[in-house]
């Protein structure tokens, strides 16, 4: 199961990647270069579970506004990484969970 989790989180960085090249300056420090290493699968796993925490918390606004702002506090000033790519990170997701979960 956790093999699967891996596969589907990388492949979203992946496709991130791809939608926005630039993007790999900001994964530069989690190795992008190399998505079978532990830091760029550890990585692709914790944005998994950030997924899985802010969908968890959508029933307790309070509690999901401060989990955003600490994950914004966690990611400031990271080179490369911008606003706008967190959109194209939404479709990734997407795109690979639709099968999953039916989205709105």
């Amino acid at each position: 199961m956790m093999m699967m989790v891996i596969i589907i989180a990388r492949n979203c960085e992946f496709r991130l990647a791809e939608a926005k090249p630039e993007v790999k300056e900001a994964f530069k420090r989690v190795n992008i270069e190399h998505p079978e290493s532990g830091e760029f699968q550890s990585h692709s796993v914790r944005i998994l579970d950030a997924l899985d925490m802010v969908i968890n918390l959508l029933d307790h606004p309070a509690a999901l506004k401060e989990a955003l702002e600490h994950l914004a506090h966690q990611h400031h000033g990271r080179p490369g990484l911008k606003k706008d790519q967190f959109k194209v990170g939404d479709m990734a997701y997407r795109v690979l969970l639709i099968p999953v979960i039916p989205w709105p």
